[in-house]
Order: C-alpha cells, then structure tokens, then sequence
C-alpha cells in the first residue's frame, strides 16, 4: 500500500509538494488526532487519506502508528515506526514506542534489542528499564500460557506447575535493575571478544560499562586494549580513560568517611 501511495505522488519530494500536502492534509491530522482515542480504526481510515495525498507525513503516520496500537493492529504499527525511524533515527520516544509495538506483535527479541541499545546511550534513564522489565514479564506469561488465562481459556492449575513459579514471576515483574542489564550487556560483548578482537567499538562499550558498574580498573583495563591497537591514536580515547580515571577517584572520595578522625600524622599544624 505504501509502494502504491508513493508511486501515486511521485514520491511528493519536492518543496512546493510537501507546503502543499501539508497544508491541505492539516485539518484532517486535527480530526483525525481528536477520534483516535474514541474510534481508533477511524482515525487509522483518516491516516491513510493522509498518506494518499502525502506518503512522507510523520504526522500521518505517528497518528496510524498509535491508532493501528490501540486497534490491537501491531504489526500495521510496527511498519509505521519503521517509517518514521527512518526519518528520525535517534528520536529516543518513537525507539520506545516501537519497542513497545514491537512487544505486542510478539517480536520479544527485536524489542529487547532495541531497549538493549537504548540502555547503552541512555543508562540513566529509568523508564528504560521498566520498559525492560514488562518485556521481560510479558515473555514470561507468554512462554508460560497467561495469556490464555487472561482470555478466560485457561486456569492457574495448568499454567502454574508449582507455587515457586508464581513466586519466580512475582519476584521479576517487581524488579528489574540496569545492574541486571549491564551484566548481560558485558557477558554479551566478552563472548564476542575472541571472534572480534580488533572490534574497537566493542572494546569501549565495555570499558563504559565497566565504568557504569563502578569497577573502574576494568573500564581503565579495556580503554588500555584500545590504546594499545591501531586505533588508539584517537583524541577520544584519552578523554574516555580521563574521565573514567577521574570517576573512579570521586567514587573511592565518596566512601571516606567525614566523621572519621583524623590522625595525628596528617592533622592540621
């Protein structure tokens, strides 16, 4: 549908097209963004007048990409995603919202991926891993049959073998932490090492994820690798094992403690 859409506007690549497309397709974006709660498979038929008119509209698209969502029309979702990443690669809400899509159109290892690397540029951003951690939920209800306790077409005593698998979800649906992630994440990356060692990209991953955990020899270690390859005349490097240097002596700073006494040998004359 979407190869016949730009077939049918040439592409609508130039300027004077796109003022244009926008400009008449406006008023049905409002409407279209006013029905999407209330009637989403409406919205999702003004989305596609939309595209007709202008296959390229991100706007047209982000409205089927929640409508075709809240449809239970994933996959249709997906597809826009994929369309609007495109255009917007490193948009971090539309890489959250198709990890979540994703989930839904039962593409677990795909979503994880994309939450993995996210994790990996933004490792302080919580809603990461909650995202990670109802990903990992949902895998399990579905390997283990929930989903078909929440239709009404199974019961707990099939699906729960025994009350230490109950106690098993209950403990992962409760805590997920970016230590968990950056472990997989660092076992992951080692295992590629033999294979791929002269991976530069991968050797400073893991010294930023060493740096993460706070075992900053290891980080240290692992910027050294670089620095001792072909790359390691690389101006970023040197500022990579500066920082790391200078985080891992603000972190032993912080584990003195103020209260300690001082002895005499360095007490103030």
């Amino acid at each position: 549908m979407r190869a016949a859409q730009f077939k049918q506007t040439g592409g609508g690549t130039g300027f004077f097209k796109k003022m244009l497309g926008g400009a008449s397709s406006s008023p049905l974006v409002a409407k279209a963004q006013m029905t999407m709660r209330k009637n989403p498979l409406e919205a999702i038929q003004i989305a596609e007048q939309i595209l007709n008119t202008d296959p390229q509209s991100s706007a047209a698209h982000k409205i089927l990409a929640e409508a075709a969502l809240a449809a239970d029309l994933p996959r249709t979702s997906c597809f826009s995603y994929e369309i609007l990443l495109k255009n917007s690669p490193r948009d971090f809400n539309l890489s959250m919202d198709y990890s979540k899509a994703l989930a839904k159109a039962g593409q677990i290892p795909k979503a994880e991926s994309i939450l993995t690397e996210l994790f990996r540029l933004y490792p302080n951003k919580g809603e990461i891993n909650q995202a990670l951690k109802d990903l990992s939920a949902r895998n399990t209800m579905d390997e283990g049959g929930y989903e078909a306790l929440a239709d009404g077409t199974g019961s707990y005593r099939d699906i729960l073998k025994d009350k230490g698998q109950a106690e098993a979800l209950e403990q992962e649906n409760r805590q997920v932490k970016s230590e968990d992630v950056a472990e997989r994440l660092i076992r992951e990356y080692e295992e590629r090492l033999p294979k791929e060692p002269k991976n530069l990209k991968l050797l400073r991953t893991l010294a930023e994820l060493y740096a993460q955990k706070k075992e900053f020899d290891r980080a240290i270690e692992y910027g050294e690798k670089i620095r001792s390859s072909e790359g390691g005349t690389d101006p970023s490097l040197d500022r990579l094992i500066a920082d790391i240097t200078i985080k891992k002596h603000n972190h032993l700073l912080s584990l003195l403690d103020p209260a300690a006494p001082i002895s005499p040998s360095k007490a103030p004359a």
